[in-house]
C-alpha cells in the first residue's frame, strides 16, 4: 500500500498574508545539498512563508511534508518522507523504507544511506520542505533526519520549519556555506 504524504503546500494561501520578498530571497540563497532552517515561534508566519516561497518558484519542484506526533514512529516517518520525495522524484524505490531499523525507534543508517543513494542517482533540483520539526520528540527519529539534511546531495536542497533548534551537527554545513537560518 501506498502511504499519502500530507504536503503542507498544497494549502491555499490566506488572503490576509503578507508578502515577504527580503525572507523569500533569503530562502533562495540555500544551495546544492544545502539547508534552510527556518526558527520562529507559533504563529509567527513559518508556514505561510514557506507557501509564499514554493508558490514564487513555479519552475523548482517543490515537495513537503507536515509533521505531527505520529511521525515519532520511524517507520511512519520513512513512509511518508518518501511519499513525499517520490512526488517529485517518482523513480525513487519505496521499498527503501523496509531498511528503517529498531523496530520503529530509528531511522537506521541503511534507511538513511539508501535513501542518499536514492536521490543521488534518480533526481536533479529538488527541493524537499519539512514543517513543524518541533513535532517530533523522538530524538533517534530527530537525529536520523538530521543525518540525512547534513548529507544530501547537489542535487536536492531542503527547507525545514520548527518553533526551536533541531538537535543536529550543522557546523560542517555552515563551514561550507550550505545553511542558511532564519
Amino acid at each position: 500500500p501506498t502511504h499519502r504524504a500530507h504536503d503542507p503546500l498544497s494549502q491555499p494561501l490566506p488572503r490576509h498574508a503578507v508578502s515577504r520578498p527580503e525572507l523569500e530571497r533569503h530562502l533562495d540563497q540555500v544551495g546544492p545539498g544545502g539547508l534552510g532552517l527556518v526558527v520562529a515561534s507559533a504563529g509567527s508566519g513559518k508556514s505561510i512563508l514557506l507557501r509564499q516561497w514554493a508558490a514564487g518558484r513555479p519552475g523548482v519542484r517543490v515537495v513537503g511534508l507536515g509533521l505531527h506526533a505520529g511521525h515519532d514512529d520511524a517507520a511512519v516517518f520513512a513512509r511518508a518522507l518518501v511519499a513525499a520525495v517520490r512526488l517529485g522524484a517518482p523513480d525513487i524505490d519505496r521499498s527503501i523504507v523496509d531498511l528503517v531499523g529498531g523496530g520503529g525507534s530509528t531511522l537506521g543508517a541503511p534507511f538513511v544511506d539508501a535513501l542518499l543513494d536514492e536521490l543521488e542517482t534518480s533526481t536533479d533540483d529538488l527541493v524537499v520542505v519539512i514543517e513543524d520539526l518541533h513535532a517530533l520528540s523522538n530524538r533517534s527519529v530527530l537525529l536520523g533526519l538530521g543525518d540525512l539534511v547534513t548529507r544530501l546531495p547537489g542535487t536536492v536542497r531542503c527547507l525545514v520549519s520548527t518553533r526551536h533548534d533541531p538537535p543536529w551537527t550543522l557546523r560542517r554545513l555552515r563551514l561550507d556555506g550550505r545553511l542558511v537560518e532564519l
